[in-house]
């Protein structure tokens, strides 16, 4: 759910592009989920917040029969993919949509606190290792990331950044710097 504060970014300029069909219902939707995501309130029991927790999950269907799949899978997803692919035992895939996330958050220098927040709030490392990946493999990935993206014909940031090795290695080793990602 998560991939919504990165991938609505992804659609919004997709849509400015022709590529995807916007709607101002569903981009108030996912605020709306990522209001209600911020706000559940995990330390209660189950029972508490497991009713907003559905809703947003129906909600994340509906946007896809309404518009496609572009406001809930961006550049976080393309990466993702390519860490299944270059790892075989990573952690879950929302985990590793997580951090991809926090990535191109960082990169577009938006929203960076709120997905340490709520990475933090569901308990999803930032550690490297506990997502079952190691620096080389993230970078490859992001690499890779952007070809991924051309083969699906989806519009992300992918498209407007310098998608090389050394791009990529000063993103991760700033964040690294930063504390927003470690690696032991």
């Amino acid at each position: 759910i998560m991939a919504f504060i990165n991938a609505q970014n992804d659609w919004k300029e997709s849509a400015k592009k022709g590529k995807e069909r916007f709607s101002l219902f569903v981009d108030e939707s996912i605020d709306l989920i990522i209001k209600m995501l911020t706000n559940i309130d995990v330390t209660q029991p189950l029972s508490n917040w497991i009713s907003e927790y559905i809703f947003i999950q129906c909600l994340l269907c509906h946007i896809t029969d309404w518009v496609g799949s572009a406001p809930a899978s961006g550049a976080e997803h393309l990466f993702a993919k390519c860490i299944d692919d270059e790892v075989s035992d990573t952690a879950l895939h929302g985990e590793v949509v997580a951090l991809g996330v926090l990535i191109f958050c960082y990169i577009r220098n938006k929203d960076v606190e709120l997905t340490k927040f709520l990475m933090e709030k569901f308990k999803i490392s930032n550690v490297l290792p506990d997502l079952g990946v190691n620096k080389d493999a993230v970078l490859r990935s992001l690499v890779r990331s952007g070809s991924e993206g051309l083969k699906k014909g989806r519009y992300t940031i992918l498209q407007d950044l310098d998608n090389s090795f050394e791009f990529f290695q000063s993103i991760i080793e700033k964040m690294i710097d930063e504390k927003l990602i470690r690696e032991s």
